[in-house]
Parts: C-alpha cells; sequence; structure tokens
C-alpha cells in the first residue's frame, strides 16, 4: 500500500511546527539559564563586603568618642601596667574609673563633677570589701568597715 501524499504533507508538516516548538522551547531555556547566571553573579558583586573579623584585637588603649569626637569611654593600662576603664561625662569629665591595684584588688571610683574623687568601692588586701566616701575637700567623710 502507498502511503497518501497529502496525509504525509499533513504528517511533515505537523513533524516541522513541532521541531520549530522544540527548537524555541531549548533556546528560552537556554536563554533563561544564562540570565540566572548572569543575574547571580551581578547580585554576589552588589553584596557589601563583610570586614574580617579579628578573633583577638591587640591594643595599648581602646577609645570610645561621642557624635562630637569627646571620649566617653577609654579602656587601656597605665605605662606600670595596671588596667583600667574610664566612663566620662557630656563634658568629658571622668565621673567614674575602674582599675586593678598593682597587688589585684579591684577598686572603683566615682567622681563628682570637678573630677574630685566623692566614693570609692574596692576589696582590700584581705579581699574583704571596702567602701569610702569622700566631701568636696576630698577629705574622708564616711568609711567601711
Amino acid at each position: 500500500m502507498t502511503p497518501d501524499p497529502a496525509a504525509l504533507e499533513a504528517r511533515v508538516a505537523r513533524l516541522e511546527r513541532d521541531n520549530r516548538r522544540l527548537r524555541r522551547a531549548g533556546l528560552a531555556a537556554v536563554l533563561l539559564a544564562a540570565a540566572f547566571v548572569l543575574f547571580d553573579a551581578r547580585a554576589k558583586d552588589a553584596e557589601p563586603a563583610r570586614p574580617e573579623i579579628p578573633a583577638v584585637i591587640a591594643a595599648r588603649a581602646l577609645r570610645v568618642v561621642d557624635a562630637q569626637g569627646k571620649p566617653r569611654a577609654v579602656l587601656a593600662a597605665s605605662p606600670d601596667g595596671v588596667p583600667f576603664l574610664t566612663l566620662s561625662d557630656r563634658a568629658g569629665q571622668v565621673r567614674a574609673t575602674l582599675f586593678i591595684a598593682d597587688d589585684g584588688r579591684p577598686a572603683l571610683a566615682l567622681n563628682d563633677r570637678e573630677g574630685r574623687s566623692r566614693a570609692t568601692l574596692g576589696l582590700e588586701g584581705s579581699e574583704a570589701g571596702f567602701l569610702t566616701f569622700f566631701g568636696k575637700d576630698e577629705k574622708q567623710t564616711w568609711s567601711a568597715p
């Protein structure tokens, strides 16, 4: 039996049409994949670089300043190795100092607006605590124990 030429022609036309659709779909898939790759690369370039965070920061002092550049906190060590932390008010006056004495005793000193020591809290050599208050003339007014 010989195939009908009209049927063969219709079948070939349908196969060619299906082939064109398949090629268009393949081209669209390739273009879409390429677009994803390009957009992903641009997105990675656009992300801000995160600075490496060091495990340890070694410095002789750390100074924290306010928006006007005035020191508000200082963490440092004195030339003889005594570590201390000072906190200052808006005027720049040191109002509190936390330190460790040479013999290892911790203490906290509180100052008035003029910078005079008004109270000290700490540990004595026997590790017993003490609290001392001072008057405006910086003379001791009260102490315990």
